[in-house]
């Protein structure tokens, strides 16, 4: 499957590779043509990425990765209560 960074994307290293742009906000998909599949990921670069055999289940398992980030980060989420003393 494909593996292809944002910063690769950014400097232009997706010359030889199918580039898509997905309608529902800043998500890039980068197709390999030489094992296929395709890598997704946000721009501007969230460090979230993702794979897919097809365009569309890249783009699934992208937001699904970005949702258990975001899970991830709110269990670690601590609260401390500042005002008033």
């Amino acid at each position: 499957m494909s593996r292809v960074s944002y910063n690769e994307f950014e400097k232009g290293n997706t010359k030889n590779a199918n580039v898509y742009e997905v309608e529902l906000g800043k998500i890039i998909l980068v197709e390999d043509p030489k094992i296929g599949g395709f890598t997704s990921f946000f721009k501007p670069d969230l460090n979230i990425t993702s794979e897919g055999e097809t365009k569309e289940e890249a783009v699934i398992n992208l937001i699904a990765t970005y949702g258990d980030v975001i899970q991830f980060d709110s269990k670690k989420l601590k609260v401390k209560k500042i005002l008033p003393k």
